[in-house]
Formats: structure tokens, sequence, C-alpha cells
């Protein structure tokens, strides 16, 4: 489960990216980045084959190069997390899309 600063800041990020102020990389490995002035944030998708299920991680880097990481798995006992990274996961992958309409 995800500590409540860092629940808002991911749905901060989604709000910012389906807005189109923050641009993401996506890498074909199931993990896509995001650079911004004072933070980069990384998140990836996996499978815990150790729990059997998937997972989300979230690293990020602050403005003093300072490197943490959290992570959300579908087993998790507020599934709403997993949800949240997800969605998180999905808008920034389709962020860099160029579609014809």
């Amino acid at each position: 489960m995800f500590p409540d600063k860092i629940r808002r800041f991911i749905s901060e990020l989604v709000q910012r990216t389906e807005a189109g102020e923050l641009p993401w990389t996506y890498d074909y490995f199931d993990a896509v980045f995001c650079t911004a002035k004072n933070f980069s944030a990384r998140l990836l998708f996996s499978q815990n084959s150790r729990e059997s299920c998937t997972q989300f991680v979230l690293v990020y880097r602050d403005a003093e190069d300072n490197l943490y990481d959290f992570c959300v798995t579908s087993l998790a006992n507020d599934i709403a997390d997993y949800h949240l990274a997800k969605q998180l996961f999905d808008t920034a992958r389709a962020s860099g899309m160029a579609l014809p309409f």
C-alpha cells in the first residue's frame, strides 16, 4: 500500500500527464520514465514470481538526487493503489502516442 503522500503524488502525475504537462517515455520493457525540472520518476510493471502476482514499482528521484522506491502488488489489501498505479502506467504509455484524431 502506498503512503498517502505518494498516493497524492501519483494522482497528480496522472492529472498532469492527461493534461499534456508531463511527457513520458515508454521503453517497451514494461517501464515508463518522466524527467521534470526538479524530479524524475520511473514506473515499472513486472511479474512477482515469488508471490504469484503482478506489481508496480515507482522509483522517484528528487532534486537532491535522493532515490526512493515504492511497490504495490495485485495482492494488496487495498487494491485501489494498484489500480492508481495502473492508471498512471497506461496514461504515461499513451502520452507519447501520435493519434490521427
